[in-house]
């Protein structure tokens, strides 16, 4: 009886050991899905929205400059900086968005495969879907934006 009668709190102590191991990996988990979340919103919503927006404003903006009159020679009044010219235009924009956003899915796919398990090698079969639909944004954005904006209706 001697060597047998702490048996039951040791099985015990491990016992609740397991499930606090349990309630640790089950915590750990929800992180993970919540920082998964994040990039997936981030990368596929968030950069091509941006993204989207600036090159309606850099066509706006392209467009309003475009109108201005070239500012007066003379020496009194306020006048703006010669401003004639936008330094970029809004294909040399589109085609960086495009850059950016398929740099940016590319490793966010990468960044899934480490979140999920651990290596980058399985973010890779995410890549596409990301692409395709960061892409798929970021053209429905544009296309809403210069339906409204225009005063069309979309």
């Amino acid at each position: 009886m001697a060597t047998g009668g702490q048996t039951a709190e040791v099985l015990d102590a491990t016992a609740q050991d397991a499930r606090n191991m349990q309630i640790i990996s089950k915590e750990i988990s929800s992180s993970l899905l919540m920082y998964l979340i994040f990039v997936v919103f981030a990368s596929v919503v968030g950069a091509p929205f941006l993204l989207a927006v600036s090159q309606n404003l850099i066509e706006t903006l392209e467009g309003v400059f475009a109108k201005m009159p070239a500012a007066p020679s003379g020496g009194g009044g306020f006048a703006l900086a010669n401003i004639s010219a936008f330094p970029i235009t809004p294909n040399e924009f589109f085609l960086f968005s495009l850059a950016v956003l398929v740099c940016t899915m590319i490793f966010a796919s990468l960044l899934i495969g480490i979140i999920q398990r651990g290596s980058k090698a399985q973010g890779i079969k995410y890549m596409p879907f990301l692409i395709l639909a960061g892409l798929a944004i970021y053209f429905a954005v544009r296309a809403a934006l210069g339906g409204f904006l225009s005063g069309g209706v979309l």
